[in-house]
C-alpha cells in the first residue's frame, strides 16, 4: 500500500459517516414529521339510523301542520291533519246505503220467515234513534211490509171468495142433481108399472117407450150435474194451489232477495271499513317521543301523495353523524380509526 493510498483513508470514511448521518436523519424526519396536506371531503350532519321517516300512505290535502323544525314531540302528540271533508261525504253515503240494505234485510227475513211483523235488530234500531236518516230508513220498510201482507191477504180474500162462490155453484147443482134422482126413482117405479100392464096387454107400448126414454134423459141429467161438480171441485183445488203458490213465493223471493243483498252488504261494510280506516289516518300522530327533523315546505292546501315524505322523528338520544364522500383517488389515504377534523363552515370565526 503507497503512502498516497494511506493519507486518502481518512476521507473516505468520514464521508461515508456523513452520508448515513444525512439518511438517518432524513429518515427520521420523514417518519416524525407532520406534513400540512390532507384529504379534504365535504358532508353533512346526519342522526343515526333509528330516525323514523313519517309518511302518508294515502295522501290528501294539508289541512293544517302542527310542528316546525328541531320541535320535540310526545308520543302520540299531533304533527299533521288532512282534510277529510270528501271522505266524510263519501262515509255518508255509504252509511245511507248500508243502513238501506240492513234495514231491506231485515224486511225479506221476516217475509221469508212468514212473521208478522220485522225484526230490524237492536244495532239498527239503536242508530235509528239518532240518525233520522236510519230512523226514516226503518219506518220505510215496515209500512213497505206491511203493505205487501196487505197486498197478499187482499188476493187470498179474493180467492177465497171464488171458491165460496163455486161451493155455492156445487150446492145447486147437488141439489139439481138431488131433485132429478128422485124423479128418476119415480120414472123408474113407473116404467116398472107400465111394463107389468104391457105384459098383459093393459097398456100401449108407446106409453112404456116414452117413460123409458124420459128416464134416460134424467139419468143423462144427472150425470151431467156429477160432471159439472167434479169440475168445479177440480177449479176449486187450483184456486187453493194458487193461493198456496203466493206465499209460497213471497217467501222465496224474500229468501232470494236476501242472499243477494248479503253480497251488497259485504262490499259496502268492506267500503265503509275502508273508509274509516282512511279517516282515522287523517291525523298523523308522532308514533314515539322525539325530534322533529327535515320537515318539508308545506301549507295550507298542499297536496301530497301517498307514502310522500313528511318529515323525521328522531329519538332524543340518537347520536348525531358526519356523512362525508372521499375521491376514489385518496380513498389510500384514509385509515379506519383514523381521526378527523370537523369544520363547520357556519361556525368558522
Amino acid at each position: 500500500m503507497t503512502r498516497q493510498s494511506l493519507s486518502a483513508r481518512p476521507s473516505i470514511l468520514l464521508g461515508a459517516v456523513a452520508t448515513g448521518v444525512l439518511l438517518l436523519g432524513f429518515g427520521g424526519w420523514a417518519l416524525l414529521a407532520q406534513l400540512s396536506g390532507a384529504v379534504i371531503a365535504q358532508g353533512q350532519i346526519v342522526v343515526d339510523s333509528r330516525r323514523q321517516i313519517i309518511q302518508h300512505p294515502d295522501g290528501g290535502v294539508v289541512e293544517e301542520v302542527l310542528v316546525r323544525d328541531a320541535q320535540l314531540v310526545e308520543r302520540g302528540e299531533l304533527l299533521l291533519r288532512l282534510d277529510g271533508a270528501s271522505l266524510r261525504t263519501e262515509l255518508q253515503i255509504v252509511d245511507s246505503q248500508l243502513f238501506e240494505v240492513l234495514a231491506r234485510m231485515a224486511r225479506f227475513r221476516a217475509e221469508s220467515a212468514n212473521a208478522r211483523e220485522v225484526a230490524f235488530g237492536a244495532e239498527l234500531t239503536r242508530l235509528a234513534e239518532g240518525d233520522a236518516g236510519v230512523a226514516e230508513q226503518i219506518a220505510g220498510q215496515r209500512v213497505l211490509f206491511e203493505t205487501r201482507i196487505e197486498g197478499q191477504e187482499k188476493q187470498v180474500e179474493q180467492q177465497r171468495k171464488r171458491i165460496d162462490q163455486m161451493l155455492a155453484q156445487i150446492d145447486g147443482l147437488l141439489e139439481q142433481a138431488s131433485a132429478r134422482r128422485s124423479q128418476f126413482d119415480l120414472l123408474q117405479s113407473e116404467v116398472a108399472d107400465q111394463r107389468s100392464l104391457h105384459e098383459r096387454g093393459l097398456t100401449q107400448k108407446s106409453r112404456l117407450l116414452a117413460l123409458e126414454r124420459e128416464a134416460a134423459e134424467v139419468r143423462g141429467e144427472i150425470g151431467g150435474l156429477d160432471a159439472q161438480v167434479a169440475t168445479i171441485g177440480e177449479q176449486i183445488a187450483g184456486v187453493e194451489l194458487e193461493i198456496l203458490a203466493l206465499d209460497i213465493t213471497r217467501r222465496e223471493e224474500a229468501a232470494a232477495n236476501v242472499q243477494d243483498l248479503a253480497q251488497t252488504h259485504a262490499e259496502l261494510a268492506e267500503r265503509r271499513k275502508d273508509l274509516l280506516d282512511r279517516i282515522g289516518r287523517l291525523e298523523v300522530r308522532a308514533p314515539s317521543e322525539g325530534i322533529v327533523l327535515g320537515l318539508q315546505e308545506m301549507n295550507e292546501g298542499a297536496v301530497l301523495r301517498a307514502a310522500d315524505y313528511l318529515m323525521y322523528l328522531v329519538p332524543q338520544d340518537s347520536p348525531l353523524l358526519v356523512e362525508a364522500q372521499i375521491s376514489p383517488l385518496q380513498i389510500d389515504e384514509v385509515d379506519i380509526g383514523q381521526s378527523a377534523r370537523l369544520v363547520l363552515p357556519g361556525f368558522r370565526s
